[in-house]
């Protein structure tokens, strides 16, 4: 009896310990709605109703910062933005004190803010988007949709924008100076566009956008994604509820959702399934969400909670694996059930024929890369270099190098300038000897003056070092 209480004890407290690891804490003695949060170094700053306040002992005690309620922080550099009602704060002291980069002519909250390049750009609260190109001292208007701008993001060499009334998707393809509709102008349900709440990316190349209202037939529209730069969407929520998306965020291509009732959720395969993330999560009316440092804050209408994003079971996982390992001639993909295409380096990344294995034999010396793409993510690989094609024998400690091969006629070896003497015999395809010579330089220059065909180059060093290979002329 005393065993069978033991082991059910230690199962027990397995099982509290996997639960723990992933739940949510609470900070204590602040009381919500909060309406955004965020973090910077051992200070933790949420905006309520009324107040902004700052924590420096995890909410044992909190201090009220003097500056307007505020409905979104950003963090550049360990520098804090933060968006009020016409105003753009600014902290380059982790939250401990603001100055007012400028006040708007609007008459609602600034919802978002985006640095790009020292300029500032921001949601006008008359609609459309400004920016500033002297640190918020003067504002100029990007042109563009008019409507409520919700956020904006950068992916790859263009900028995105977002806004709500509408569901219109922008983007920008120099620096936020000009915008224009993507294909279809946006997320279209039926004949109308929902509002737009947050964008985020994933894997550099896919958009994620979270969608609030309205609803379609009576359910809630969710999450959207696109891997062409907004042109097209995919809505994926399956095992999501239906409930209203407030807030998306991502980190080493894992996406969290807010949603109005139902909590939280995470995916680490571009949405294609969902885990619930609510335990110990006693509000499940999210407002916002924010990460920094692995660890991620949920701004809710009661209370604060933060989470530690390496806790997650399972953990964490990089959706595309770019890791290559070489043997010899061969690379292959630490990759797994992704599609493959191998490329040439030296030949502007064009795609090799018919190589699109995870698997890849070179059969010309060069470089070689290899673009691993799954769920619409794209990632391309470091460049690997092989220069042991038609290597027949070699017994040098540094193997030679023989380029270029295919050649029209010169050939370059490169060989350890350690040896005085080092002895280079040309043969035909038919074994006839071409040619002798003898070199004392590291850099030795032949030229093949046969017909074009197949030659074999032996080196042999006046250590009796030997190197055999074969070289084709074109």
């Amino acid at each position: 009896m005393r065993i069978i209480i033991i082991i059910i004890s230690i199962v027990t407290l397995l099982v509290s310990n996997y639960f723990n690891a992933q739940s949510w804490q609470e900070l204590p003695n602040i009381v919500g709605p909060i309406y955004a949060s965020c973090s910077s170094g051992d200070k933790i700053i949420a905006s309520t109703q009324t107040n902004v306040l700052i924590t420096e002992n995890n909410g044992v005690s909190w201090d009220t910062l003097p500056i307007y309620p505020c409905l979104s922080f950003h963090n550049y550099s360990d520098t804090l933005f933060a968006t009020s009602y016409d105003i753009i704060y600014k902290s380059a002291d982790s939250g401990q004190t603001w100055i007012s980069s400028t006040i708007l002519n609007g008459n609602s909250f600034v919802k978002t803010f985006f640095l790009k390049d020292n300029v500032y750009f921001v949601s006008d609260p008359s609609g459309g988007i400004k920016k500033s190109l002297d640190f918020g001292n003067s504002w100029i208007s990007t042109g563009g949709w008019q409507g409520p701008c919700t956020d904006i993001i950068e992916s790859g060499n263009s900028m995105f924008s977002s806004f709500s009334n509408s569901g219109y998707f922008q983007r920008s393809n120099d620096d936020g100076n000009s915008w224009f509709s993507a294909s279809g102008q946006g997320i279209k349900i039926g004949g109308s566009w929902p509002n737009i709440s947050q964008l985020t990316t994933l894997c550099n190349n896919v958009i994620v956008a979270g969608v609030n209202m309205p609803f379609n037939n009576g359910v809630y529209e969710g999450v959207y994604f696109s891997s062409n730069n907004g042109d097209n969407w995919e809505r994926r929520v399956d095992s999501l509820p239906d409930s209203t998306v407030n807030s998306v965020v991502s980190i080493n291509d894992l996406l969290f959702i807010a949603t109005q009732s139902k909590g939280i959720y995470y995916s680490y395969d571009v949405g294609h399934t969902w885990n619930e993330l609510n335990n110990n999560l006693t509000d499940s009316s999210v407002n916002k969400l924010y990460i920094n440092n692995d660890v991620i804050y949920a701004s809710t209408s009661t209370s604060l909670f933060y989470l530690d994003i390496n806790t997650l079971t399972p953990n964490p996982v990089y959706i595309l694996d770019t890791n290559i390992t070489q043997e010899g001639i061969i690379l292959t993909s630490s990759d797994s059930n992704s599609t493959y295409q191998w490329l040439d380096c030296n030949n502007l990344y064009t795609a090799i024929v018919n190589d699109t294995n995870k698997t890849f034999e070179a059969n010309t010396n060069g470089e070689y890369a290899l673009e691993i793409s799954r769920y619409g993510c794209i990632d391309t690989t470091t460049c690997h270099i092989i220069n042991s094609v038609n290597i027949l024998e070699s017994h040098f400690s540094q193997t030679p190098t023989v380029y270029p091969n295919p050649t029209s006629e010169k050939v370059i070896i490169l060989v350890n300038n350690s040896f005085k003497l080092v002895n280079v015999k040309v043969f035909n395809i038919y074994g006839r000897l071409i040619s002798s010579t003898s070199h004392s330089d590291s850099k030795i220059e032949i030229n093949l003056k046969g017909s074009p065909g197949i030659y074999f180059i032996n080196i042999q060093s006046d250590e009796n070092n030997i190197y055999k290979t074969k070289v084709i002329k074109q």
